[in-house]
């Protein structure tokens, strides 16, 4: 709850933001979980279709880790900030985004902060966890990628349209395709 922290050393000075963003899951969904998320490759398919097949979707899996259980953990976080935020900060919009689509690509270029020193290329930080279930084609790893960045902002956009339907001062802003 650094976020109140942060707002209350705020009022100190006599400031008020009018407006939260609010930045939060996309390393609960594309970071360490996402491992366990994966079902391994069995082949059989054309690269790029059906990705549904490479995730562990709901409860009835025998994995303890599903997508269903990451985003029903994610919501309650949510839903933690936004009850916050109605009772101490009521006047302050919350904004939230549920993240772009990552890149897996290797053979796009790698993004620099300073000429020759290399910061990250595209989808390093991805491909350990497709290649540890042999999902290798990159056509597929894009796809399971959207498939999980799709089912996260549909379910926080449900969540702050059903809060913002009661009244409550937050906002979705849908950045799928728009960061690059």
């Amino acid at each position: 709850k650094e976020y109140l922290t942060a707002l209350d050393d705020m009022e100190q000075y006599r400031r008020r933001p009018d407006a939260l963003l609010f930045s939060g899951g996309g390393n609960d969904i594309l970071g360490d979980t996402l491992k366990s998320l994966l079902v391994p490759y069995t082949g059989g398919h054309e690269p790029g279709k059906n990705p549904e097949r490479f995730v562990r979707w709901n409860s009835t899996h025998p994995s303890g880790t599903t997508l269903e259980r990451v985003l029903s953990g994610l919501m309650k976080m949510y839903g933690e900030l936004f009850d916050a935020m109605r009772k101490t900060y009521p006047d302050v919009a919350v904004v939230v985004h549920g993240y772009d689509y990552a890149e897996t690509g290797s053979a796009r270029e790698p993004i620099y902060a300073l000429p020759g020193a290399k910061l990250f290329g595209y989808g390093d930080w991805l491909r350990e966890a497709f290649e540890g279930k042999h999902i290798c084609k990159e056509a597929d790893q894009d796809a399971v990628i959207r498939l999980l960045i799709d089912a996260y902002n549909i379910r926080l956009k449900k969540s702050v349209d059903a809060r913002a339907a009661a009244g409550e001062n937050v906002h979705f802003a849908d950045v799928r395709g728009v960061v690059r």
